[in-house]
């Protein structure tokens, strides 16, 4: 009971003081405080959260009554301030419950913490900014302008302010921080009066300032004016602190007549021109209540160590509001500094919520007499400490400088936006920036080249910090072809590499790259463009070169790679300004494999696959298998996801090239030579021909060893011939029993050492072609020296 008469006592000062934010008569405040909290007790999941009127919501709900007024000023007829803050309550229940019964909270996510900085800061300065003239009783200045013009009207108002109004503002926002203050510079003793004082200060000052103010206004020769006294003897938000027809200020400016007793239910009105209308106030709100509630109920119940169901949390929610508007509520959600007054008490169920609303409802029917001589300069200081704990302090917005400069600009967006122009367009707008952002990261992903770690072969990390020259040693001929090994020009990562070993880190030839983000359709084309640049600058062209009358009047790829190298070499300093940036002047190596490392990638939709698929075509043509298909290239991926495997597996992506010697009589048989993943294998063509072409069983038997141990023998490469003979290449059809390990790997090391393995294979394929067309020159007598040469590239 204790924790649910403590944040009655809160929320009875707090629920008047936020009314007064939402420019509404103070006893609609109790009304929503009451009504939210009671039926949460019934339906929530969270045993700390309480429902009420909150700060922000109210702002919102000022500048929704504003535009309106602005709107329909001097209409005969209009709907009065608090039955449009009814209807948005009901419109925004109802809004709520429907994301609750289909689950979508998840549209949560895409507001993150940066918006919701900004955004709480700038409402919070909004609201203390529109509560300095009832503080120090600056009257006749107007609390709907942006905050510096309230501010600056305010100060122009100070020789004609109350002083008895600033007396009472000041002296209780002294007595909140100094209260404050020692409670939290003593909280560590957890002396509990200490902590009771703290968490009924607001109830405590709201009850000295109405004595204190009972006491001048009854002994006071000059009462306040009736002009404070809005319709039917109600405090209105329209005429409290105007100046008297006198001309003279009030003595003293205080709430007056309360009215008592509940409500009779009623429908609030619905206008479908006038939902448009207010329609983007009405989505602020929507938004607000629901971050504001998820925020804290999340919050408190990690703290606590339990779960809350969030689409029950927002089923909840809308009833609560549904329920509440037909009872004059206005909008209500979880507040941030009730509910964590019931967690320092450590609350075991939500029947807290039950006591409180009794406490609220008791107010209602009989101390509503009582609320006749509360100053309106006390519920500002209220209003004002309250909300200041709202304001992130300048190190949050330090660390997000320092995580993102992206998030320091959206957050700053949002702050600057709700302080300038509103509140709603301040979310609007930080939630507008932010979407653009990701959207912008995933259409523009990080990609870079991979190099090992020196001592430590099996670990690849990003080669874009390295930076010199690497050069290769062939024989006695020394060139430069590329940056794939140089150094950290970090000094605390340079110790990780050894930038005098003289092993290539990957073997020429040989490019692995990554991405980090999924390969989807804004992005897709970017991660081909870059793949194909490093293959231009690290590669030579390995195809045939087309006369100019054959190639389209748009191919400028010649000039646009020595432009490209160029650039890099200007920019890198990697080649001298003498230097010929066409293959052969930089002696690049013949492209033999590029490996994906697929890692970051965890998503693969219809157009990321047909760009994969273009860009494997568009490596086999700079390589030259596609001209000459003796030449070896294959695309590797490494660390590929199952959901992104079953994706590739729509494709042609993961189809091995093989070669086939077609038709070769050696020893006046027919064999069928071909290579099956690791095992090069020699078979009958009619064997072969017998036995059902699925099963696989075979391969791999026979004389597979002499030639496996054969293939061992020969020199390690990558053969290239100078035209294509009889040996073609063919595909490895769907159906056959080959797994997908033969592209697909763990690790970049187990890649390059399947590149190396499948060079091998690739070579000894060649080999025995050329041996079977030796032989059949041999038998027809009519033998010619070969003038076919085998340029092998290492790998």
């Amino acid at each position: 009971m204790d924790p649910g008469i403590t944040v009655g006592l809160i929320i009875i000062p707090q629920a008047m003081s936020y009314a007064k934010i939402a420019t509404l008569p103070v006893q609609y405040g109790l009304y929503s405080a009451y009504i939210g909290a009671l039926f949460y007790v019934l339906m929530g999941t969270s045993r700390e959260i309480d429902i009420g009127p909150t700060s922000v919501i109210s702002l919102i709900t000022a500048s929704l009554i504003a535009q309106y007024e602005a709107d329909h000023e001097g209409a005969p007829t209009g709907l009065e301030g608090h039955q449009l803050a009814s209807m948005a309550c009901l419109v925004a229940g109802a809004i709520v419950l429907f994301l609750g019964l289909f689950r979508l909270g998840m549209v949560l996510d895409f507001i993150p913490e940066t918006v919701l900085a900004g955004f709480t800061t700038g409402s919070a300065i909004t609201i203390i900014s529109c509560q300095i003239p009832k503080w120090i009783g600056a009257h006749g200045v107007s609390s709907h302008d942006l905050p510096l013009v309230v501010l600056f009207n305010s100060l122009k108002a100070i020789p004609t302010l109350s002083w008895m109004d600033a007396v009472f503002g000041i002296s209780s926002l002294i007595f909140l921080v100094i209260v404050g203050s020692i409670a939290d510079r003593f909280a560590r003793q957890d002396r509990a009066w200490l902590r009771m004082l703290k968490i009924s200060r607001f109830f405590i000052i709201t009850t000295l300032a109405t004595v204190a103010s009972y006491i001048i206004l009854s002994s006071s020769e000059r009462p306040t004016t009736d002009s404070f006294i809005g319709k039917s003897g109600n405090s209105s938000s329209s005429n409290i602190g105007m100046i008297t027809p006198t001309g003279t200020p009030p003595m003293l400016s205080i709430l007056k007549t309360v009215p008592s007793g509940l409500p009779a239910p009623t429908i609030p009105p619905l206008e479908w021109s006038l939902l448009r209308e207010l329609t983007p106030k009405m989505i602020a709100i929507v938004l607000i209540m629901v971050l504001e509630h998820v925020a804290v109920a999340k919050s408190i119940a990690q703290q606590s160590q339990y779960q809350v169901d969030t689409s029950q949390e927002l089923t909840t929610l809308g009833l609560a509001n549904i329920t509440a508007s037909f009872f004059g509520a206005y909008a209500v959600s979880g507040a941030f500094s009730r509910s964590a007054v019931k967690h320092q008490c450590s609350v075991k169920s939500p029947l807290s919520g039950f006591f409180s609303s009794a406490l609220v409802l008791l107010a209602i029917h009989f101390l509503t007499p009582l609320f006749y001589y509360i100053p309106d300069s006390a519920l500002s200081a209220v209003i004002i400490v309250a909300v200041s704990s709202l304001i992130c302090l300048p190190r949050v917005f330090i660390h997000f400088y320092k995580v993102s400069v992206w998030d320091f600009v959206t957050s700053q967006i949002t702050l600057w936006v709700t302080l300038l122009v509103s509140v709603e367009m301040g979310i609007m707008a930080g939630v507008g920036f932010s979407l653009t952002i990701m959207l912008f990261r995933i259409a523009r992903p990080s990609c870079y080249g991979l190099a090992p770690l020196s001592g430590r072969p099996d670990v690849f990390v990003n080669m874009r910090r390295l930076s010199g020259k690497r050069e290769d040693i062939a024989g006695d001929q020394t060139t430069t072809h590329g940056t794939l090994r140089e150094s950290f020009q970090e000094p605390i990562l340079a110790s990780l590499f050894d930038s005098e070993s003289s092993q290539d880190p990957i073997p020429a030839g040989v490019l692995a790259v990554r991405m980090d983000e999924a390969a989807l359709f804004p992005n897709i084309n970017i991660f081909r463009s870059y793949v194909l640049d490093q293959v231009y600058l690290q590669a030579r062209f390995g195809g045939l070169t087309r006369k100019a009358e054959d190639r389209l009047w748009s191919d400028n790829r010649e000039l646009y790679i020595r432009r490209l190298r160029q650039s890099a070499s200007d920019r890198k300093g990697i080649y001298d300004c003498e230097t010929d940036m066409t293959d052969e002047g930089l002696g690049l190596p013949r492209l033999a494999a590029v490996i994906i490392d697929c890692s970051a990638m965890n998503r693969v939709d219809s157009t990321g696959l047909d760009g994969l698929v273009r860009l494997r075509e568009s490596l086999e043509e700079y390589a030259g298998a596609r001209d000459d298909p003796n030449l070896f290239f294959e695309l590797h991926f490494v660390a590929v996801n199952a959901s992104v495997l079953r994706v590739l597996h729509q494709s042609t992506l993961l189809q091995r090239t093989r070669l086939s010697v077609i038709s070769q009589e050696l020893s006046g048989e027919q064999f069928s030579c071909c290579y099956y993943g690791s095992g090069f294998s020699t078979q009958r063509l009619a064997e072969s021909n017998d036995r059902d072409p699925n099963n696989n069983s075979n391969v791999g038997s026979g004389n597979d060893k002499d030639r496996s141990k054969q293939a061992n023998t020969c020199q390690v490469g990558i053969p290239e011939l100078t035209r294509p003979r009889r040996i073609c290449r063919t595909v490895l059809p769907s159906n056959t029993n080959v797994g997908t390990g033969e592209l697909v790997h763990w690790t970049i090391r187990d890649a390059l050492d399947a590149i190396m393995e499948h060079g091998r294979e690739w070579a000894v394929a060649l080999e025995v072609g050329s041996m079977g067309k030796d032989k059949r020159r041999g038998e027809r007598g009519s033998l010619e020296d070969d003038h076919d040469s085998l340029a092998s590239i290492e790998v």
